[in-house]
């Protein structure tokens, strides 16, 4: 009973929220990354992650908290009118945050550029972005899925349910009332993994570029048409 008034609760907040200020612009995924360093460091030999949710808790609760001054103290895609988040537990015992974000109007995205500043889903450049290069293929691809991986949870009658490999893209295309189509260019860039398996952009998980470098929870990120204002992701 309690869980259900505390549900009721916050969804009576979140649509006063909205009601008062508009619709969300943005919606981020932050999901815990087993093995970031801070947790790593602390496993005693034999263990996981899952094995200490009290690390991985806290060290979670510290990036989130990081990353929440990103969004509203250091305005890193623009001035913050309200943000609302909820933090879910996954089945393997992985936290991760769902986050609503509301800018102000104006430094809401308006147009495709202003869409390319603030999301990136394109493999950035090896030789001049490594350190990006890398968090990016480690952790933000889709794939193999589908025909080529018909076991995977996100594959139903050898098709990815999420639309990956999504098409290349030369420009962001607006949706009216709905998600963009981001841009992915055909540059060349790819990477292949151990198995062999060649990633392109169609493969690369919409996220802020800034944000993935800047602050490592790799969160992903969804912006949705605001001329019409209103917003993915799982876990990778």
């Amino acid at each position: 009973m309690q869980v259900c008034l505390t549900f009721i609760q916050h969804s009576f907040t979140n649509l006063t929220t909205s009601l008062f200020t508009g619709k969300p612009d943005l919606f981020i995924t932050m999901t815990c990354n087993p093995y970031w360093p801070e947790i790593t460091r602390e496993l005693l030999p034999g263990q996981l992650a899952e094995d200490r949710p009290d690390i991985v808790a806290r060290v979670f609760k510290l990036k989130f908290d990081e990353f929440l001054k990103d969004i509203t103290e250091r305005h890193v895609f623009g001035r913050v009118q309200a943000v609302l988040w909820v933090i879910e537990f996954q089945k393997r015992q992985l936290p991760h945050a769902h986050i609503l974000t509301i800018l102000h109007p104006d430094d809401k995205p308006k147009t495709a550029q202003d869409i390319d500043r603030l999301v990136c889903a394109e493999l950035p450049d090896p030789e001049t972005e490594p350190d990006l290069f890398h968090i990016v293929t480690t952790t933000l691809l889709h794939g193999p899925c589908g025909v080529y991986n018909p076991n995977r949870a996100c594959t139903k009658d050898n098709k990815c349910t999420r639309k990956y490999p999504r098409p290349f893209r030369e420009e962001t295309t607006l949706v009216e009332d709905g998600y963009p189509a981001y841009r992915r260019r055909d540059d060349g860039r790819q990477f292949i993994n151990n198995n062999g398996f060649v990633f392109t952009n169609r493969h690369v998980v919409p996220h802020p570029k800034f944000v993935s470098f800047h602050s490592a929870p790799t969160p992903r990120l969804t912006v949705q048409n605001t001329a019409n204002p209103c917003f993915d992701s799982s876990a990778i």
